[in-house]
């Protein structure tokens, strides 16, 4: 099952556009945001990861197929030194039960 976290394009926001929509949703259970009244989440940020210097987006795809994205950045807004890059974004998507599982390599 190969993973592979591929650079994303601005060609390819309308991708990470629907992915955003699935996991603001899911930060709705830790005091996120609610939906306007189109039922959409607002992120106003995304632009951000194309245009910010640093800012590198990745799509995430489990045997070729279409399973989250993550974000790098080479600036952390930890108040302390981190050993490593900072992660400021991460989704991965749930598989549905009836697919046998995760699409993830761990249990």
């Amino acid at each position: 099952m190969p993973i592979e976290l591929l650079p994303s394009t601005a060609a390819e926001r309308p991708i990470l556009e629907n992915l955003l929509q699935l996991y603001l949703y899911d930060l709705c259970d830790f005091g996120g945001e609610l939906p306007d009244e189109r039922g959409r989440f607002s992120y106003p940020e995304l632009s951000h990861f194309w245009t910010d210097p640093g800012s590198h987006p990745f799509l995430i795809r489990v045997d070729g197929r279409l399973a989250g994205f993550s974000r790098g950045s080479n600036v952390s807004r930890l108040p302390q030194p981190f050993a490593g890059p900072p992660v400021p974004g991460f989704f991965g998507l749930r598989a549905s039960p009836r697919t046998g599982g995760a699409p993830w390599p761990w249990p």
